[in-house]
């Protein structure tokens, strides 16, 4: 249940994950961390911006009792402000959580998850859960980024792929900028690339996160590939 009152949250570890963005750890200064389901989203109320909440999606997985995570692309405003002057130890307040865009427990089928860039946040939170609950579904992830240096989660992701139900596969869509080798597929998302992963496109549900354009160019591969549109979550922005 979301609550409407805002909650103070303690920011106790920032970690410059990209060039633009930093992933960001809080704790409530009193009491537990509240109920939420995965990949929900708060608002966050920062000190003089009461009036400019802005919504971020919790990354992290609500088996983790420990800490709220959120991956923040400093892009305007309210997100500049946190890149440039929220250290950790500083308190933001919190309102939420709220949103449907969740993994619903009892899933029984395949899941596989388009992101694009920062999209992966609400995605990480449901193949966490995913992981940490023990579900025998197999899980896919297929992320595009601009770059190697801007690669979310990379480490994180690869050791998923080395679990027997989690695939991963990473896609660089700017392959002559990036700074690092790279050797994997340097594309944005692509029928060839979704088809690879799916065993039975009517047992898979899906869950596209992203800028709107990766999430329509998405939302047709899948349809054309014979996905329902029931089958299909998105999450948009832009």
């Amino acid at each position: 249940m979301a609550r409407f009152e805002p909650i103070q949250y303690k920011i106790t570890r920032i970690i410059q994950e990209t060039p633009d963005t930093k992933i960001f750890d809080m704790v409530p200064v009193e009491g537990d961390i509240f109920d939420y389901k995965p990949s929900q989203f708060v608002s966050v109320i920062l000190e003089g911006e009461e009036k400019n909440p802005r919504a971020f999606s919790i990354a992290s997985s609500p088996t983790d009792k420990k800490k709220l995570q959120f991956v923040i692309k400093k892009e305007g405003i309210i997100t500049t402000k946190m890149h440039e002057e929220l250290k950790e130890g500083d308190t933001v307040k919190l309102r939420g959580p709220f949103g449907l865009f969740i993994l619903k427990d009892g899933e029984t089928k395949d899941v596989v998850f388009l992101a694009g860039g920062c999209g992966i946040a609400p995605l990480m939170s449901m193949l966490r859960y995913g992981m940490e609950k023990g579900m025998k579904n197999k899980f896919t992830m297929i992320a595009s980024f601009k770059t190697t240096e801007y690669r979310i989660y990379h480490g994180e992701l690869e050791k998923l792929s080395k679990k027997e139900n989690c695939d991963v596969e990473i896609t660089i869509t700017r392959p002559k900028e990036c700074k690092a080798p790279w050797s994997g597929t340097t594309s944005h998302i692509t029928k060839e690339m979704v088809e690879r992963h799916i065993k039975d496109i009517k047992n898979t549900a899906f869950y596209i996160c992203g800028p709107k354009k990766m999430v329509e160019s998405s939302t047709k591969i899948l349809e054309g590939l014979g996905a329902k549109k029931e089958q299909i979550k998105v999450e948009d922005w832009g």
